[in-house]
């Protein structure tokens, strides 16, 4: 493995509002399917219509106005799998998110934290 491939596996979550920007999109990818402008979920919608709500989103949308849309707060920011907060700043390691993915989530704090211990003097030895 070489550095390139090591840093492939070190992505950033994004800002806020890079993640708004994202949603739609993220959102499309996630749910459509042969049902998804049938099937409604908990909220009464169908994926399609929320979708589509997303994509009408004004340039000067927030999480809030996501999750609005959405009925819950888990578009926008992530968990840090370290500290347990949810943040909007932070990072994607390790393999491509999926179901089955070897992958961890750390916020911008905790990153510095693990780069600090990482880069003492013999840390690694």
């Amino acid at each position: 493995m070489n550095v390139n491939d090591i840093l492939a596996m070190v992505r950033p979550w994004g800002t806020e509002f890079e993640q708004v920007r994202s949603v739609a999109e993220r959102w499309r990818q996630q749910y459509e399917h042969k049902d998804w402008a049938v099937k409604k979920n908990y909220s009464g919608k169908t994926p399609a219509e929320i979708y589509e709500a997303l994509l009408a989103l004004p340039d000067t949308a927030n999480a809030t106005d996501v999750a609005a849309i959405i009925d819950n707060d888990s578009w926008i920011g992530n968990y840090c799998t370290f500290c347990g907060e949810k943040r909007i700043l932070g990072f994607e390691i390790g393999q491509p998110r999926d179901y089955e993915s070897a992958t961890i989530d750390a916020c911008e704090e905790c990153a510095r934290i693990i780069a600090r211990q990482i880069m003492k003097e013999g840390a690694l030895r």
